[in-house]
């Protein structure tokens, strides 16, 4: 099973574990060719760049199923969707998934 890429909430253990309501493994990780973008809901997402220099970084973290349930649970599935990524870990590059909005439009560049 892919493992999910936080750039957000999930990066912090705390509020991983209270969200999904146990720990889960996880590792540092970046993505590169992304840029994090702040919605005009306010919610952070991603956005595919042009040019493969923008490096975010975020976390790997490894669901089970009710992990991916709870997830998109909290990512308000359709409001969000999964995308395919890969990031770079200190293994090399992991296949995983990241939540984007769905709806991007009037989003702004966040540092």
């Amino acid at each position: 099973m892919k493992r999910l890429f936080g750039y957000g909430t999930f990066r912090k253990t705390a509020w991983r574990n209270a969200i999904l309501g146990a720990e889960y493994p996880a590792q540092p990780a970046t993505l590169r060719g992304y840029r994090r973008i702040a919605c005009a809901s306010g919610y952070l997402s991603l956005r595919e760049t042009l040019f493969d220099v923008s490096l975010v970084n975020g976390v790997l973290v490894e669901l089970d199923e009710l992990g991916w349930q709870i997830a998109d649970d909290w990512e308000e599935v359709p409001k969000y969707r999964r995308i395919d990524v890969v990031a770079n870990s200190m293994d090399g590059p992991v296949e995983a998934s990241a939540y984007i909005c769905s709806d991007d439009t009037g989003a702004t560049p966040v540092d």
